[in-house]
């Protein structure tokens, strides 16, 4: 059964069809550990306990790196 205490979550929260952009949700436990594994090169530095903080990188989508933004 499900905890959803403990669980975490990514999902894509952008509308079906091109755009210039994709918005992924993430939240849960272990969401700043798989931001952190995911996300390279970042400025600043992804410091999940900050708040409002926006890091600008790339995301490691397993076919190759893109531009991604942290909010």
């Amino acid at each position: 059964m499900a905890d959803p205490a403990r669980d975490t979550i990514a999902a894509i929260a952008t509308p079906p069809g091109p755009a210039r952009r994709g918005i992924v949700r993430v939240s849960g436990a272990r969401a700043a550990a798989l931001v952190g594994a995911s996300v390279r090169d970042e400025l600043p530095r992804f410091e999940p306990e900050r708040a409002r903080l926006c890091v600008r990188g790339r995301f490691d989508d397993g076919r190759g790196l893109q531009p991604v933004t942290l909010l």
